[in-house]
């Protein structure tokens, strides 16, 4: 229990649960590929168009 304290403590200092904090890297992680992709998408399109 010691150890688990010790592990909560920075966790429930930068945000409410220790949860929280890989939820938020995940969902930016995600949202950076899918702003990848439509980036790359888009380009398509353009490049498909001007063909």
């Amino acid at each position: 229990s010691i150890t688990g304290s010790k592990h909560n403590i920075p966790f429930t200092i930068s945000s409410k649960g220790p949860e929280y904090p890989t939820n938020t890297k995940v969902q930016k992680d995600i949202s950076n590929k899918s702003g990848i992709y439509r980036k790359h998408m888009w380009n398509n399109e353009i490049y498909m168009c001007q063909i």
